[in-house]
């Protein structure tokens, strides 16, 4: 997807996510196709947690925020929606 969406030249990639329910080996599939240093940033942070957000945000000058995160469970999240 990163590719289709024309992430090339020297665009730096800003990862975020807590891995409750992702996996570290995707993140390395990442560094593999993007090995240049400093190409690709993965930090360990919850979206919940307003204060590991704003430390992104001021740390980091970004272009563009896309939004993924979503509990893939469909009971869990119909059951609490807002997790």
């Amino acid at each position: 997807m990163l590719l289709n969406l024309g992430f090339q030249g020297e665009s730096i990639l800003v990862l975020q996510d807590n891995l409750s329910r992702g996996n570290l080996g995707a993140v390395k599939v990442l560094q593999e196709i993007f090995p240049e240093p400093g190409r690709l940033q993965f930090i360990y942070a919850d979206l919940g947690d307003a204060k590991a957000v704003n430390k992104i945000f001021s740390e980091n000058a970004f272009d563009a925020v896309m939004h993924f995160a979503a509990v893939a469970y469909v009971g869990e999240s119909t059951l609490d929606p807002l997790k």
